[in-house]
């Protein structure tokens, strides 16, 4: 008879009749001993998943934090090489610059003093 209600009680709530305050019309499903341990079994059972799903949760968020954190991180490093890379390609174009500047002084100097370079 699981989910029915007992219909005296029932009737005794709808009646104001009951040994409760007709304020608080409580309705007493009727289950047997059995039946009632069953369901208090269960509920134990599922405030025991839900505990455990908080947890994992909490745990999913604390890790998803965690490599929030670290993507971060290592975005600014990225940022930071990065740079370094473009000042190392600048610097490499000035010192080709200058070779050829320095190859083109040097020629002229051994063409001016007659010698082969």
């Amino acid at each position: 008879m699981h989910g029915l209600f007992c219909l005296k009680s029932l009737k005794r709530a709808l009646r104001g009749s009951s040994r409760t305050p007709s304020s608080l019309l409580i309705i007493r499903p009727c289950l047997s001993l059995d039946e009632y341990q069953k369901l208090v079994f269960n509920a134990f059972e599922v405030e025991a998943d839900i505990a455990s799903m908080k947890d994992a949760l909490e745990i999913t968020i604390g890790e998803k934090e965690e490599a929030f954190v670290k993507h971060e991180i290592l975005e600014t490093k990225l940022d930071v090489i990065s740079s370094k890379l473009n000042i190392a390609l600048v610097d490499a174009e000035l010192l080709k610059e200058e070779l050829v500047r320095m190859d083109i002084k040097t020629n002229r100097w051994f063409k001016y003093n007659g010698k082969e370079a």
